[in-house]
């Protein structure tokens, strides 16, 4: 992978992160401030944070950071193979859901 690419999806991948961690924030009522900024601003509506709401958001926040953190490992693991990355990219963007 070239340096450009690679710092493309480190700079992607650390994004995911961080949407992630903003997500978790929302499960919690002292930190909900930006998520109900984000759902608000795009729904038009005020949102109201009930117990399901803020669930959710307890499990896709730290499921989008071990998102990150497995697409920052195959990152890796194709700075390693080099030339024989192909199946790794092919997992990543074909196969996977």
């Amino acid at each position: 992978m070239t340096g450009f690419w690679r710092k493309w999806m480190v700079a992607w991948c650390l994004s995911v992160g961080l949407f992630g961690v903003v997500l978790t924030t929302g499960a919690f009522p002292a930190t909900d401030g930006l998520v109900r900024f984000i759902l608000e601003t795009l729904g038009g509506a005020p949102v109201e944070m009930s117990g399901p709401l803020r669930f959710c958001l307890a499990v896709m926040g730290p499921v989008t950071v071990g998102w990150c953190f497995a697409l920052l490992a195959a990152v890796a693991a194709s700075d390693q193979l080099g030339a024989r990355a192909r199946p790794v990219w092919l997992l990543v963007t074909v196969v996977a859901p």
